[in-house]
């Protein structure tokens, strides 16, 4: 984690939420429905009253991502 760049999620990050799912359903089988870019969307920058956090490697990949939301 001393390598990663921590930051807010914001909208431009959708892209790279969507490829790090991709990429953790194709190692681990997953849930199919949760690397699709609406869900994603809709999970990690809701519309309504949230906060998230994604981490970046030194080569520019997302390497994580969290998020919670009031509903």
């Amino acid at each position: 984690m001393i390598n990663l760049t921590w930051r807010s999620i914001g909208q431009n990050d959708l892209e790279a939420i969507v490829e790090l799912a991709q990429i953790c359903h194709a190692v681990d089988g997953g849930i199919g429905f949760m690397f699709e870019p609406d869900n994603i969307k809709s999970r990690y920058i809701p519309d309504e009253p949230s906060s998230g956090i994604v981490a970046f490697a030194s080569d520019g990949c997302l390497a994580a991502c969290a998020s919670v939301s009031i509903n």
